[in-house]
């Protein structure tokens, strides 16, 4: 694309950046509604959202012939930041248009752009998750010097189309309270392993342990909006489950969504069934809470957890790449793209692939 200018987002760029949302392939939620529509207002109102938080998102967009043509913004985190003890942001959005190499070229640009500027406000470990069919997203965020941490399969189950199981078990299964917060957060501190932050090197084993127990215990708060579902046999926790409603899902998309957020399990409980009671039981109560939609995800390595949402019912509807650039030892490099590249693809099929050289 020709006459690119990139500039920070102002309130009078908004119709002419709701219009490349409408265009952009990878709206939240595409699998849950059968209206192009209400995926893009609910893309839409997400960004307007995050526009109008008070977190101060920094945001850039890119125009070609006064036209807007790519956006992204970056968010800060504030609880990251707390658990792994040094400044955390996250690419929100990574936007652009055109062919793969357009794309390319417009979301280099923005990074150019933004990554130097959030090191410089001290912001020295950036995260990202993009669609896993979002290639150029992708690739230039791997340019940027980003390392793949984590991928996520996504299932769901739209109980207009289907009804779930009521398995048979020898526990209870109930609504945890505030006064379960210490135990919960004590089995959370040493049941996960395959996650972003047990997979990423620039976070300690420790670090990733303790940012779970203290995940759980804030999910198990009276002001939480998590909500956790607990197995247990004679008093003795055996398991765990949080979820959430996504509060936006029925007003703009026209269906409500819940998510089941984490699972987990005690060592000596396993091989019972307390996993697959625990997702059920989130399931029936999500949709006692009026949700028609159940979504979650398992990583990829997780087979176990992936075969269990098949097992409850769940469609495999997705995945998306977790990726992580981190800032903490040196300022950031962002590799410009070779011309010689670009001007030999805007003469080629947008689908061949780049050349080795």
């Amino acid at each position: 694309m020709n006459n690119l200018q990139i500039q920070s987002y102002q309130p009078e760029h908004w119709p002419q950046l709701s219009q490349l949302l409408e265009r952009w392939p990878f709206k939240p939620m595409a699998g849950f509604s059968n209206s192009d529509h209400s995926r893009f207002v609910l893309a839409r109102e997400r960004v307007r959202a995050m526009l109008n938080s008070g977190d101060g998102p920094n945001a850039r967009l890119i125009t070609s012939r006064d036209q807007v043509v790519g956006f992204a913004s970056l968010r800060a985190l504030t609880w990251d930041s707390e658990q792994l003890g040094v400044p955390a942001t996250r690419v929100e959005y990574l936007i652009a248009d055109g062919s793969y190499v357009e794309q390319l070229e417009i979301k280099n640009q923005l990074l150019i752009d933004l990554l130097p500027n959030a090191f410089s406000r001290g912001r020295t470990h950036i995260s990202a998750r993009v669609d896993a069919s979002d290639f150029s997203s992708l690739h230039t965020l791997e340019r940027s010097g980003f390392v793949t941490v984590d991928t996520i399969l996504h299932f769901a189950v739209d109980f207009a189309k289907r009804e779930l199981s009521k398995p048979q078990h020898d526990f209870e299964i109930r609504l945890a309270g505030h006064a379960d917060a210490e135990t919960v957060s004590k089995l959370a501190k040493t049941a996960f392993v395959y996650d972003r932050f047990h997979s990423d090197p620039f976070v300690s084993k420790k670090r990733a342990d303790d940012l779970h127990e203290s995940w759980l215990r804030n999910s198990c708060a009276e002001n939480s909006r998590d909500n956790v579902l607990l197995a247990e046999s004679e008093n003795e926790l055996l398991g765990f489950v949080s979820c959430t409603v996504q509060e936006d899902t029925a007003r703009w998309l026209g269906r409500s969504v819940g998510t089941i957020i984490l699972v987990a399990c005690a060592q000596a409980a396993r091989r019972r069934g307390v996993g697959r009671a625990l997702m059920l039981a989130a399931s029936e109560w999500l949709r006692q809470q009026g949700c028609e939609i159940v979504e979650g995800g398992t990583q990829v390595r997780n087979v176990p957890s992936a075969r269990m949402f098949r097992q409850c019912g769940f469609d495999y509807v997705g995945a998306s790449i977790s990726l992580r650039h981190s800032f903490a030892l040196a300022q950031p490099t962002v590799i410009p793209l070779d011309p010689s590249i670009v001007a030999i693809h805007r003469h080629d099929s947008p689908d061949q692939v780049l050349p080795a050289n």
